[in-house]
């Protein structure tokens, strides 16, 4: 399963309490014979974890917890706008067009919010070069509230445009350490967490 939205902190803090000898998650996954084998593996992943962290520049931790925050408001606006218009297009005559501006926008759906950093910055790129007037102007034409959708989605193409950024000064910074970003996928990819 993909947690990818949790920071290091988070994982750390939840793994906590499934590591330490008498704490009540351990113990309730010692009584589970397969659970039981993974607190080992768990273990060294959390230890991993804490330990790289640590050696982590605090301007790359920075844009880590940044990209984050950036991130979450990413996938709230994807939801946002996939839910707006899956619960609007029933109940209007225009259902098909608006299916069909929700499968431009987001071919694949929420599964979108599953993608890496990357993969959401280059989508996003990829739609702001597509959207036209017309499709501004449709967008625009649909009110939530006190915004239109184009409101939303221009919203949501600046947070992609963010976590691009942020990629990008990231790599800049992690060239000399990029073997500890490895070791820190790595880490987090044995946690189940990544």
């Amino acid at each position: 399963m993909a947690f990818k939205w949790l920071t290091a902190e988070e994982m750390v803090a939840i793994s906590s309490g499934l590591i330490g000898v008498g704490e009540p998650g351990r113990a309730a996954m010692e009584k589970v014979p397969l659970l039981a084998l993974l607190c080992p593996a768990l273990e060294k992943a959390h230890n991993s974890i804490v330990s790289l962290r640590t050696k982590e520049p605090p301007k790359i931790r920075a844009i880590s917890q940044k990209e984050g925050e950036v991130d979450a408001r990413h996938d709230d606006l994807v939801r946002g706008i996939h839910g707006t218009l899956s619960a609007m297009a029933p109940m209007t005559d225009e259902c098909e067009e608006l299916i069909s501006i929700g499968d431009k926008l987001l071919p694949d759906g929420l599964t979108h919010t599953k993608l890496s950093y990357r993969g959401e910055a280059g989508h996003c790129a990829v739609i702001a070069s597509q959207l036209d007037d017309a499709m501004k102007a449709r967008l625009r034409a649909i009110t939530i509230h006190k915004k239109t959708l184009l409101d939303l989605v221009t919203a949501w193409l600046d947070t992609g445009s963010q976590l691009g950024q942020l990629e990008d000064e990231g790599a800049r910074l992690a060239e000399g350490a990029s073997s500890l970003g490895a070791e820190m996928e790595k880490a987090r990819l044995a946690c189940g967490c990544a």
